[in-house]
C-alpha cells in the first residue's frame, strides 16, 4: 500500500470518527430541543472571575512544570525563553495531527546539545505526567464519591496508576532507555534525577488538573447551573480525563468534539443532559479564548524581546 492510499484512509477514518461524535452531540440537542429553546443563561460574574484565574493557573502550572522538566535534562535554561516557546507552541494544537505543537516547541530545543533525544524524552515524560495526574485525581474523586456504575473504572485506574508510578522511577526509565539505545543511531540520555524530584515534577501536572477541574466547576456555576460544592473534585476528574483523551485524539484539532463528548457522558451523571451539553460548549469557548489570549500575550513578549536584542 503506497503512502498516498494510506493518507486517504487515515483522513477517511478521522472524518468518520468526527462524524460519529458530531452525530452524538447533535442527537443530544435534538432530544432536548424544547429545554434548550427555553434555556436562559444568567452569567454570575464572581464565579466567572474565579474560573478565569483558575484557568490561568492551569497554564502556568503546566508551563512552569515543563520548564523544570526540561531543566532536569538540559541543565540551565532561560526561564522566560522556555515559557515563551511553550505558549507559542500551543497554537499547534489547533492544527490536525497535534504533532505541529511539538515540532513548534522542539525548534528551540533541537539546537541544543543532544537536543533531539533530550526533547523527545521530555515529551514522553510530559505525556506520562498528564496521564498519571488525570488518573490520580480521578481515583481520589471517584473513591470519595460513591459511583457504583464506575467501580470498574476505579479499579482499572488504580492498577494503571500503580504501574505508572513504577514506570516513572528513574531506575526503571533508565533501564528502558538503555534497551532503546541498543538500536543503531539512537542515543537517548540517561536520566540523572532522583525519584523524589520526579514526584515533585508530577505535582505541577496534578495541580494543573485540579485547577482545570475547578475552572470547569466555577464556569458551570457562572452560567447558572446548580451544583453541589462537593462535586468539585469530580469535575476535576472529568476535566482531566476529557483533556487527556482530547490531547491524544490526533484526528481532532484541539480535541474538538472529543473533549466535549467526554464532558457530556460523565457530567450528565450528576447534572441534566442539557446542563452537561451547555457546560461542554461553554467550556470549549472559554478555554479557547483564554488559551488564545495567553498565546497572544507571550507572542507579543517574544516580539518585544526580539526588538530589544536588535
Amino acid at each position: 500500500m503506497n503512502k498516498s492510499v494510506k493518507k486517504y484512509i487515515k483522513v477517511l477514518l478521522n472524518f468518520v470518527v468526527l462524524l460519529f461524535i458530531g452525530i452524538y452531540i447533535y442527537q443530544i440537542f435534538v432530544s432536548n430541543q424544547d429545554q434548550l429553546m427555553g434555556y436562559t443563561v444568567k452569567i454570575k460574574v464572581k464565579y466567572l472571575v474565579v474560573s478565569f484565574f483558575m484557568l490561568i493557573a492551569v497554564f502556568f502550572s503546566q508551563s512552569i512544570g515543563w520548564y523544570f522538566l526540561t531543566k532536569s535534562l538540559f541543565g540551565k535554561l532561560p526561564f522566560w525563553k522556555t515559557n515563551i516557546v511553550w505558549y507559542k507552541s500551543l497554537i499547534g494544537k489547533y492544527v490536525p495531527g497535534k504533532i505541529w505543537m511539538y515540532i513548534g516547541r522542539g525548534s528551540f530545543y533541537f539546537k541544543l546539545e543532544d537536543g533531539k533525544f533530550k526533547y523527545t524524552s521530555c515529551v514522553i515524560l510530559e505525556g506520562i505526567f498528564n496521564l498519571l495526574s488525570a488518573i490520580v485525581v480521578a481515583v481520589i474523586s471517584f473513591t470519595m464519591i460513591s459511583l457504583n456504575q464506575l467501580d470498574y473504572i476505579v479499579y482499572i485506574s488504580i492498577f494503571v496508576m500503580i504501574a505508572l508510578f513504577i514506570v516513572i522511577h528513574p531506575n526503571v526509565m533508565n533501564f528502558f532507555i538503555s534497551q532503546i539505545n541498543k538500536i543503531p543511531k539512537v542515543d537517548f540520555p540517561l536520566l540523572r534525577v532522583k525519584y523524589n524530584q520526579v514526584l515533585l515534577l508530577l505535582l505541577f501536572w496534578i495541580a494543573s488538573t485540579v485547577f482545570g477541574g475547578g475552572a470547569l466547576f466555577y464556569l458551570s456555576l457562572a452560567t447558572g447551573i446548580e451544583i453541589s460544592n462537593h462535586l468539585i473534585l469530580y469535575f476535576a476528574a472529568v476535566h482531566a480525563l476529557a483533556s487527556f483523551i482530547g490531547l491524544i485524539a490526533f484526528f481532532s484539532p484541539g480535541g474538538i468534539g472529543v473533549r466535549e463528548s467526554i464532558y457530556i457522558i460523565l457530567l450528565e451523571k450528576h447534572i441534566s443532559s442539557v446542563d452537561a451539553t451547555l457546560t461542554s460548549i461553554f467550556s470549549r469557548i472559554w478555554i479557547t479564548v483564554i488559551e488564545l489570549f495567553l498565546i497572544l500575550c507571550f507572542w507579543t513578549l517574544s516580539l518585544l524581546q526580539r526588538e530589544r536584542t536588535k
